[in-house]
This record gives C-alpha cells, sequence and structure tokens, in this order.
C-alpha cells in the first residue's frame, strides 16, 4: 500500500469515528486547554501583581504543563488503540482501551522523550549560540550563524535517525503486547530494510500537514488585520490551534498505524 492509499485508508477510519474521536478530543484535550490556559494567565498576573520574576513561577507553569499531557495522553493512547479494530469505535471503548494501555505507553512515551529530547537540545545549541555571536557583531558577520547550522544539521542526524527506527513502538507494544524495550526493539526490525521509505512517508504526512495547516488558517490571516485588540487576537490565534490539533493529531496517530500494519508484513 503506498502513501496515498495509506492517507486515504486512514481518512476513511477517521470519518467513520469521527464524532468518537471529537468527543474524546475534547473531553481529554480541548477542555483541559482552555482549563490550562486560564490557570497559566493566572499564575503569570499574579507574578505581575506581587511584582516577582515570572521564572520563579516556572515550576508552576510546567506542573501545568504535566498534569495537561498527563490528560490527554489519555485520548492518544485510546485512539491509538482504538485504530486496530476494524469496527466503528464507541467513546467507552476509545476511554477503556485509553485506560487499558496508559501507563506502558506513558512510560514508552517518557523513555523517547528523554533521549530524542536530549538529542534534540544537542542539535539546537549550536544554532544557538551561533545566532548569538551573529548578533553580537551587530548583524555584519553572519559566520558564526552560518557555522552554528551546519553543525546542527550534523547533529540533528542522530535525532532523526532514531525517532524514524522508533516510530512504530507504541503500536508493537499496544498491538503486538510487548514490554517498552521489546516495542523499541521491534519498530528497529519492522523499518530495517525500509528506513528511507519510513522517513519519505513521514516527510510526506508533514507537508500535507502544512499544507492543511495553512489552509485552515487562512481566515484567521485574513481577519488578523482587522483585529486592533490583541487580546481577541490572542483567542482567535488560539481557538484556531486548538482546532487544528483537534483534526490533525487524531488522523495522524490513525495513519501510522496504518503504516506499521502495512510494513510489519
Amino acid at each position: 500500500m503506498g502513501f496515498f492509499n495509506t492517507l486515504s485508508q486512514s481518512w476513511k477510519e477517521y470519518k467513520l469515528n469521527f464524532k468518537t474521536i471529537l468527543g474524546i478530543m475534547f473531553l481529554f484535550y480541548a477542555i483541559p486547554f482552555i482549563i490550562g490556559l486560564f490557570v497559566n494567565s493566572a499564575i503569570l498576573q499574579s507574578a505581575i501583581a506581587l511584582n516577582s520574576p515570572a521564572n520563579q513561577y516556572f515550576f508552576l507553569l510546567a506542573l501545568v504543563g504535566i498534569i495537561f499531557y498527563l490528560i490527554n495522553h489519555l485520548a492518544y493512547t485510546g485512539i491509538l488503540a482504538s485504530s486496530f479494530s476494524k469496527k466503528q469505535w464507541t467513546f467507552a471503548e476509545v476511554l477503556k482501551n485509553g485506560k487499558l494501555f496508559y501507563f506502558k505507553t506513558l512510560g514508552l512515551f517518557i523513555l523517547l522523550g528523554i533521549i530524542l529530547g536530549i538529542l534534540a537540545i544537542i542539535g539546537i545549541i549550536p544554532v544557538f549560540y551561533g545566532t548569538i555571536g551573529s548578533i553580537a557583531t551587530g548583524g555584519m558577520d553572519n559566520a558564526p550563524f552560518l557555522k552554528g547550522l551546519l553543525i546542527s544539521i550534523l547533529l540533528i542526524i542522530p535525532f532523526i535517525y532514531l525517532f524514524t527506527k522508533w516510530l512504530f513502538a507504541p503500536y508493537a507494544l499496544i498491538a503486538e503486547k510487548t514490554g517498552i524495550f521489546a516495542s523499541i526493539k521491534r519498530s528497529n526490525q519492522i523499518v530495517r530494510g525500509k528506513w528511507w521509505k519510513t522517513l519519505g512517508y513521514i516527510i510526506l504526512l508533514l507537508i500535507l500537514t502544512v499544507i492543511v495547516t495553512i489552509i485552515l488558517s487562512l481566515p484567521f490571516i485574513i481577519i488578523k488585520p482587522l483585529l486592533v485588540s490583541p487580546g481577541v487576537l490572542a483567542i482567535i490565534k488560539t481557538l484556531t490551534d486548538l482546532i487544528l490539533t483537534l483534526l490533525i493529531t487524531p488522523i495522524t496517530l490513525i495513519f501510522f498505524k496504518n503504516m506499521y500494519l502495512n510494513f510489519k508484513k
């Protein structure tokens, strides 16, 4: 099954289960997201009122972010696990599947997040310091930035390599009921000999996601010059990002599931 056939199959599954997906994402992503915005706003306003540096409240802001992820992880896991079902999902089934695989997938994502996060940070550092170096020259010398960019590109290769190799780990963990490390090993086996094809699929999906994002963001882009209130502008931008996440994230999970089923044959 080629890329567009996989995408077409994923779209059919998405439409079939749209109401259930929307309900799960609204309950476990949208509502916590909105509550989190209000809580973060209250924390920052308290910092301003008390004339305290915002970084003193970093722990609270980080805690809100962690709680938000722990809640919406249930939605992601439930959708991911339910996507293996041949029949139409129900809200109860998605919730049940989310609970069933919650901690195993959470452990997997934490492990992969730490490893890939460290690699990503290592890759970003050279271009960051290169940018600072160019700014220090008043923008007259771009050599530090270009040098840092080149080094960052080279250092980000391990991140791309491992991300691609480990793409199917959560799917193997659920479908084959493996452990965390066994699922990583299984993903390596599936991608072996198909690494470039896997990366190509990821890049194509990323390009399509960017195109869809631009199209769905057009109303916001059009009315943006007409909005004079920064508050209204921020609200509309936030709602636009929220809608994009509600639509794009579930179909991405389903698409990679179909890739997994196709590639493991």
